[in-house]
């Protein structure tokens, strides 16, 4: 039944606007290579019109496992997918146990929140789920790129003058702080990886001093250059 809804699910018109948007799995011609392709690209540019290029990477903590089912269903509502249907992946969303035993000891307990580990539907909800996300940082920062892949997400900006495009970066840090908040997520602490592209140093990796999802102020740990 699950895969015959996702199958439903998945028209041509979803699957585009998702990958419009910037969304890098679980999609058909959609992959890493996709996404390290457009950071790329966009570094290469940086170099070619002699321009600084800053780029944040970061982990959503438990993304399958601790994302609210009102928050996977709302983000299914937004999408118009058919109300019935929705309705289904909601009662088998909100009405599944978990038992184990252990020396002879039996527990059961109702899931409250996660995807269903192996579900073929579990993809396609956590990318809905952070379609949100990337839309409203293509609204609200419109020349931030920002690409998602599972569960995480990279935000890069170029530009001549390294302080705006820090700011620009810093802004986009904190919608993501205020997004994870409004649905029960957090950045995994640590997860950040800032890589500032030089065009007088095309090998040189600095920190840059930002804060932190959490409102922080610290220097990001730079990623080792390859």
């Amino acid at each position: 039944m699950e895969r015959l809804i996702d199958w439903h699910f998945r028209t041509h018109t979803l699957v585009e606007r998702l990958k419009a948007a910037g969304q890098c799995a679980y999609l058909r011609g959609a992959s890493t290579e996709m996404a390290l392709h457009a950071v790329v690209v966009e570094a290469e540019r940086a170099l070619q019109y002699r321009e600084f290029a800053l780029c944040v990477m970061m982990n959503i903590e438990g993304a399958f496992s601790r994302a609210t089912f009102r928050s996977m269903i709302g983000a299914m509502r937004k999408h118009g997918l058919p109300e019935n249907l929705v309705r289904w992946v909601e009662f088998m969303l909100c009405n599944r146990t978990v038992c184990t035993t252990l020396q002879g000891v039996f527990r059961e307990r109702v899931v409250e929140k996660g995807c269903p580990q192996g579900n073929v539907l579990t993809p396609l909800l956590w990318i809905l789920l952070i379609h949100e996300l990337l839309m409203i940082l293509i609204k609200r920062c419109l020349h931030l790129m920002s690409r998602a892949f599972a569960g995480a997400v990279s935000l890069l900006q170029r530009g001549l003058d390294l302080g705006t495009i820090t700011q620009l970066v810093q802004r986009g840090l904190h919608i993501i702080s205020e997004w994870c908040a409004e649905v029960d997520l957090a950045v995994l602490a640590n997860s950040h990886a800032l890589h500032k592209q030089d065009e007088t140093h095309p090998g040189n990796a600095t920190s840059v001093g930002c804060s932190d999802t959490n409102g922080k102020d610290r220097k990001i740990p730079r990623s080792n250059p390859a």
